[in-house]
């Protein structure tokens, strides 16, 4: 089973919008280059939020409504378990380190959204091998 990438996205800092863009540059236990995620400490659970891309639909949600990263389809990501490693492209591992818990930022979108969004947010990981992820990258779980 494999999948594809089909949208990237950036947050430069807490409360802006996500920004689309093509390719970004996956920093080993930091996150991605641009991300305000990767401007945290070291080593830290949410480094990458990874959403399957059936959600934005599902959840009647704009691309980047709900803060992920890499919006991937073809991989069941909620099913993942913490630990499993994924091989983003030709060089990039990202490890699941678990599910993206629903926030209260969630209820300025839609009412209701938040709870709808229950085990839908998607999956959190943290960069092991770093590397350029592009928009279109295969998504392959590793044994």
């Amino acid at each position: 089973m494999s999948g594809r990438v089909t949208a990237l996205f950036l947050a430069t800092s807490s409360g802006q919008p996500m920004r689309r863009v093509q390719s970004a540059r996956a920093l080993k236990q930091r996150g991605l280059e641009g991300d305000r995620h990767a401007a945290r400490r070291k080593g830290g659970k949410r480094q990458v939020l990874l959403l399957e891309a059936r959600a934005h639909a599902e959840l009647r949600v704009p691309p980047g409504a709900l803060k992920e990263n890499l919006v991937v389809d073809g991989v069941p990501l909620e099913s993942l378990p913490v630990g499993q490693r994924l091989l983003v492209g030709a060089d990039v591992v990202l490890e699941v380190t678990g599910e993206c818990e629903p926030c209260r930022k969630l209820k300025a979108l839609r009412p209701g959204l938040m709870a709808e969004s229950e085990r839908r947010r998607g999956q959190l990981a943290r960069v092991l091998v770093g590397g350029t992820v592009q928009e279109g990258d295969v998504v392959l779980p590793l044994p």
